[in-house]
């Protein structure tokens, strides 16, 4: 089944094509961007996307939900593209998924944790102004 699917996708994949990869696709709310320098002199974005999912219904019928914040690292002209993005945009993110190791110190367990690199963001919609929002109620 994989080899028909590659085909399709290859294009997508361009020069690194592989039989494998982890590719995630995030669309959530955004806390307020971050800015950094890299060693290297680079800057780059780290980007706290915000997805919440329906749960269950509690015992008392109440509706419930999860929200969990994904940690994205947008680099280059991307990056620069999320300067006029604030708190609250709902954003769309494909990006490449890799695992991490962390170790504190030679005996203390270590830790695998997921990095996120955006290999393309959108931005959908911008929070609307305050004084907008109560001038409609």
């Amino acid at each position: 089944m994989l080899s028909r699917i590659i085909p399709k996708i290859q294009p997508a994949l361009g020069a690194r094509a592989a039989s494998t990869f982890a590719k995630l696709t995030l669309c959530g709310n955004i806390a307020e961007p971050e800015f950094k320098t890299a060693k290297n002199g680079n800057e780059y974005a780290r980007l706290s996307v915000a997805t919440t999912a329906s749960l269950p219904p509690a015992e008392d019928g109440q509706p419930q939900e999860e929200t969990n914040w994904h940690s994205v690292y947008v680099f280059g002209e991307r990056a620069e593209a999320l300067r006029s993005a604030k708190k609250g945009s709902l954003v769309y993110v494909e990006a490449d998924y890799t695992l991490q190791k962390v170790q504190q110190d030679d005996n203390s367990p270590i830790y695998k944790l997921p990095s996120l690199k955006a290999r393309q963001i959108k931005v959908l919609r911008r929070p609307q102004p305050k004084e907008s929002a109560e001038g409609s109620e």
